[in-house]
């Protein structure tokens, strides 16, 4: 729609000039001037996309960057599967992780965690992940992977010291510290009520946290939608409203779409256009009128 690249580019925000090497910076938005000039530069036919700021082609829509909803909805979809089904792993094993997913799936996976064998968790078996403390599970499994003499501490003379916090790197600390991040975006992104000033200092609070401790406690680089946390605050703050314009009633279309196009209207299959064109019809009636 906007004629933008990939998230992964070197300009990937569709709502700031955040560069690829740095997405914990805070970027200007992109202007209806900055989009002129890419506009211009794309039809000289230039093949430098960074001189374009990632904009490969002609824009659909032109949209003021600060109304482009940030996907509450992908935001917690991806960083929750990114860190259950690839740094979970990495720090109490794949067998482990595979049993708690097995639960909330509802049936057994693969020998080996990935795109391969086990598809992403869906909204709903992240909400059965949330809510059924999978992440204290691992949290359990994890303590008992630090030896017991790094929990006790001595002085001369024998006397103990009063157990310390366990520090960020300590297996269980880093997954409480993910837990705890999966139930506040959980809580906070797909809720529909109203944004209240608690509400955006809590989603405040928690993009800056992440952000902080993002790579010392994933030990994974920032991604796309790390970076997208700013602009959640940001549209929470100006319009008290975010859930409710959330991507999930679009992705609910999904199903119904793929059915009229692959079954209602193969008659049309000749004509592409107007296969497409009906489908859109008939689940945009079925919206309306259900």
């Amino acid at each position: 729609m906007l004629g933008l690249s990939t998230p992964a580019s070197r300009y990937g925000c569709p709502i700031c000039l955040a560069p690829c090497d740095d997405r914990l910076s805070l970027a200007p938005l992109r202007t209806p001037l900055q989009l002129e000039t890419d506009i211009f530069l794309l039809l000289l036919g230039g093949s430098y996309t960074a001189a374009t700021h990632s904009l490969v082609n002609m824009p659909l829509l032109k949209i003021p960057a600060e109304r482009i909803v940030p996907l509450p909805l992908h935001i917690f979809l991806g960083l929750a599967n990114l860190i259950i089904l690839e740094v979970y792993p990495s720090i109490v094993g794949e067998e482990t992780v595979r049993q708690r997913v097995a639960v909330v799936k509802g049936r057994s996976v693969g020998l080996i965690l990935g795109a391969s064998s086990v598809f992403d968790l869906t909204g709903p078996e992240l909400t059965r992940w949330v809510k059924g403390q999978h992440d204290e599970i691992l949290v359990q499994h994890a303590d008992t992977m630090v030896p017991s003499r790094s929990r006790v501490r001595f002085v001369s003379g024998g006397e103990k010291v009063p157990p310390q916090s366990l520090p960020l790197t300590t297996p269980a600390a880093r997954i409480r510290i993910m837990g705890s991040w999966l139930h506040q975006l959980h809580q906070l992104l797909l809720h529909r009520r109203a944004w209240t000033p608690a509400d955006i200092d809590a989603i405040e609070t928690l993009q800056c946290d992440i952000w902080k401790c993002w790579q010392c406690v994933t030990q994974r680089a920032v991604t796309p939608k790390v970076h997208m946390l700013l602009h959640t605050v940001a549209f929470a703050r100006r319009f008290k409203v975010l859930g409710l314009l959330s991507e999930a009633q679009i992705e609910a279309c999904h199903a119904p779409f793929n059915h009229a196009f692959n079954h209602t209207h193969r008659n049309s299959a000749q004509d592409d256009a107007e296969r497409l064109r009906r489908s859109h019809v008939d689940v945009i009636l079925c919206k309306l009128t259900g």
